[in-house]
């Protein structure tokens, strides 16, 4: 799964050219070095023909089974069938910036050390996502939210989880992010274990995942 990641925005400059955005679209935040899912983060989506930056929510408040879930992963398996994500897979795509992503290690079935993951040669890479509006029930303000694709995980993911974020590689982007008649279903696939960097964080720094269900949105 995808449950943390960051993102270094010092050099918008170099950010807008990476994913092909005006440096005027970026938000004037700071880095993002600590994402979970429920907070308020960058994205890049095409809004009126035009490819920007968005602030968005990270995850889709949701009910499942009577429940209230913040739903903030997609499977890639069987998106062109399912009818929570067929519709907006087909139209509101959308690619996630990132730095690294984290993942935790288990160790005798216990969360264990904090792990980062990174794209040698890309101080940022994209993270294939799709974004939808959603209505605060409390505020009864409109929001965009997005969640980040995820599939099955090659042998070196495997130590981590049964699941990893699905990495695009900057040549797909303008792929990834035109409308078509052709939804990219082909591009919903593993980065190769050669092109990841897998390094452990510093134990003190390390921060628990925060849990998949409940409403972040309080």
């Amino acid at each position: 799964m995808c449950g943390r990641y960051k993102l270094h925005r010092s050099d918008k400059s170099a950010l807008a050219k990476r994913f092909g955005v005006r440096v005027e679209d970026i938000p004037d935040f700071a880095d993002e070095m600590d994402n979970a899912p429920g907070s308020w983060r960058t994205v890049v989506a095409t809004q009126d023909g035009e490819r920007t930056m968005l602030g968005m929510r990270w995850g889709f408040q949701m009910e499942i089974q009577g429940k209230s879930r913040l739903v903030f992963n997609t499977k890639a398996e069987g998106v062109l069938n399912s009818p929570l994500w067929k519709a907006r897979f087909a139209k509101d795509r959308c690619i996630v910036p990132a730095s690294a992503f984290f993942e935790w290690k288990k160790v005798n079935g216990k969360t264990g050390p904090k792990f980062e993951i990174t794209v040698p040669g890309q101080s940022e890479f994209g993270l294939a996502g799709l974004w939808g509006a959603w209505t605060n029930p409390k505020t009864k303000i409109a929001e965009k939210t997005f969640s980040i694709f995820t599939t099955e995980p090659k042998s070196a993911m495997q130590a981590f989880h049964n699941r990893q974020p699905v990495i695009l590689d900057p040549a797909e982007y303008e792929e990834w992010l035109s409308p078509t008649d052709r939804s990219p279903v082909h591009l919903l696939r593993v980065l190769p274990d050669e092109r990841m960097h897998i390094a452990p964080v510093e134990p003190a720094k390390a921060v628990q995942p925060v849990p998949i269900t409940g409403n972040l949105f309080e």
